[in-house]
């Protein structure tokens, strides 16, 4: 089994480990420090950068980079939960970045359009908006291109 392939089952195994019930509190995830950014300076392409934390030192070959595409409605209402995949379910030497779905009409139905499955007056794709995410994050940290993933379900799913 290839390196990447053991890597994406773990990290699937362990999410279904953390606990995905909603908290009535995240002081589980209080700890965690994270960012609210834009890419490319564009408020349509707005993304939370988890880590790295505090006294982690950066590795030598460049931290590895998890890209989370939210299921449901994309929203910012998961930054918790990803929040708690950082913490949970990563090594160290990971950051996560978490796109925040684009709504482009009131009528859209494709909660992450692409580019072969488009929104009506969508102005990016959702692989343009990863692509800019990923540019801005290793704009800031060094990034190791070949540990760049993303995770994604249900309504992300078609869009990985």
């Amino acid at each position: 089994m290839s390196a990447r392939v053991w890597f994406l089952t773990a990290v699937a195994l362990l999410i279904m480990l953390v606990n995905t019930q909603r908290l009535p509190s995240q002081d589980d995830v209080a700890d965690i420090s994270s960012q609210d950014l834009r890419a490319n300076k564009d408020e349509s392409k707005r993304y939370f950068l988890v880590g790295p934390q505090k006294g982690i030192q950066a590795p030598k070959e460049g931290y590895g980079l998890l890209v989370v595409l939210p299921g449901g409605a994309g929203s910012a209402d998961f930054h918790p939960f990803v929040k708690r995949i950082y913490k949970n379910a990563l090594p160290d030497g990971y950051l996560v970045a978490q796109p925040v779905a684009v709504k482009w009409t009131e009528k859209q139905q494709i909660v992450w359009p692409t580019d072969k499955n488009r929104a009506e007056e969508m102005k990016f794709s959702t692989e343009d908006f990863v692509d800019a995410v990923i540019k801005d994050v290793t704009s800031w940290h060094k990034v190791n291109p070949e540990r760049i993933f993303t995770l994604s379900w249900s309504s992300s799913g078609q869009a990985a």
